[in-house]
């Protein structure tokens, strides 16, 4: 353990010689100002306290952190607090900054609009604690984090006690490709405007992002919403536990086609999946899914009924033919990772082309020697081929991919995940083989 920990220092430390370190208040007295001097690559390194500040990333890419960062000690994520002093935004991303604008081990509170507001810019907000922000105006989304147009990466945040008016007491994200990881996601409430409100816990609407691992619970509303509202999307939604919130689960609404596989699904008080969508031809994927023995979707033991309203289009007034019962699980699922925190990398995790046809480069890149994995997994989670499994020297790599599984036998078109994981750090990104 003791070797461990001198590594990742020597990691920690190496990566921070290679930028400047701004220390607040030792340099700067606040967190802006620490910004406001700070260039590309720069870590702005805040002590503990409580910082009373509406900060603006103005289009830098760089780090903000709690010591969190280096010590890897989650208290300093509760002493080290930035309060939006009820005016506003506490912090904002509006300049077109990357995955690079990181915000790491904090506690955000104290918002009276979105305590989070990413748009047009993505960032990446990991490792925090986002909680107890009450939005003061009826109409707006997104109380705990507002994110659209963007590629954001939000990954290891308990997101808790945030209210709002109209759709995303949690996160609110449109428009949005990015990734949703290992997030606790939990008593936020949403209130209505104009008589509807979506996704108490999690609004997701018109995107195409990957959703995995997320604990959704406690959420509830003042209307008829639900924890979890997907609306027009596509996106990949896998391994979350959607339980005990205190209205709908998982509703489905517009034109959509999500993937919803592998998921936890049940105990929640209204429905656990309600499914209003414009055209019941719409195929959308409910695979290996466990639903519980939950009276919610009338549901009182398994094996699975015949006769399931939960699953329900309104406009057509019948039950949707897409659900196959036989592929729902008669167990929870505890497998993938057991939900193991694993931090976002800056490996450079790119392939070309994608879409692609038969063939695909996989590229990475390397801070440090490390043992590495490179996996391909298809939209139900199964591995279908290892590409890398060794040792490897810091540096830039690349793996192709021929379209085959482990046994040579050519896959067939659709979406497909590849996963690298390296020492405690792990990212995933989606591609698309076609035929």
């Amino acid at each position: 353990m003791k070797t461990l920990f001198i590594i990742f220092t020597f990691f920690i430390l190496s990566t921070f010689l290679a930028s400047t370190i701004i220390n607040v208040p030792g340099d700067q007295p606040t967190i802006q100002e620490g910004i406001n001097v700070a260039v590309d690559g720069d870590t702005v390194l805040v002590q503990p306290d409580t910082y009373f500040e509406n900060i603006d990333y103005i289009g830098k890419n760089i780090t903000v952190a709690s010591l969190f960062l280096t010590t890897q000690d989650t208290t300093y994520i509760s002493q080290t607090v930035i309060d939006g002093n009820q005016d506003g935004n506490v912090l904002i991303f509006e300049n077109e900054e990357s995955v690079n604008a990181k915000l790491i081990g904090f506690t955000i509170t104290g918002a009276t609009v979105q305590a989070i507001y990413i748009e047009n810019a993505s960032a990446t907000i990991q490792d925090n604690l986002i909680i107890n922000n009450q939005m003061g105006i009826l109409y707006f989304n997104g109380a705990g984090i507002y994110c659209s147009n963007s590629s954001a990466i939000i990954v290891n945040n308990e997101i808790a006690f945030n209210t709002e008016g109209y759709h995303g007491g949690g996160i609110y994200l449109d428009n949005w490709d990015g990734e949703l990881i290992n997030n606790e996601i939990h008593h936020n409430i949403t209130n209505a405007g104009y008589g509807i409100d979506y996704g108490s816990g999690l609004f997701l609407g018109g995107s195409s992002g990957y959703v995995e691992n997320n604990l959704i619970y406690g959420n509830d509303s003042n209307y008829t919403a639900s924890s979890f509202c997907c609306y027009s999307t596509n996106s990949v939604i896998e391994h979350n536990q959607i339980i005990e919130n205190e209205n709908t689960g998982i509703k489905i609404v517009g034109n959509s086609m999500p993937i919803i596989n592998n998921n936890n699904i049940y105990g929640n008080f209204l429905y656990d999946v309600y499914v209003n969508v414009e055209d019941s031809t719409e195929v959308i994927d409910f695979q290996c899914n466990y639903w519980g023995e939950s009276t919610t979707n009338e549901m009182d033991s398994l094996p699975y009924p015949s006769d399931i309203s939960v699953i329900y289009d309104i406009f057509d007034n019948e039950n949707l033919a897409f659900v196959n019962y036989d592929n729902w699980l008669d167990s929870p699922i505890t497998s993938f990772e057991n939900k193991t925190i694993f931090l976002q990398a800056d490996v450079n995790l790119i392939n070309y082309p994608n879409p692609f046809n038969p063939t695909t480069t996989i590229s990475y890149s390397l801070k440090e020697n490390a043992k590495v994995s490179l996996n391909i997994y298809n939209i139900k989670g199964q591995k279908v081929k290892t590409l890398v499994n060794e040792t490897k020297p810091a540096g830039e790599h690349s793996a192709i991919w021929n379209g085959r599984d482990s046994n040579g036998n050519r896959v067939s078109s659709g979406i497909y995940f590849y996963k690298l994981k390296s020492n405690r750090y792990e990212k995933i990104k989606k591609m698309i083989l076609i035929k």
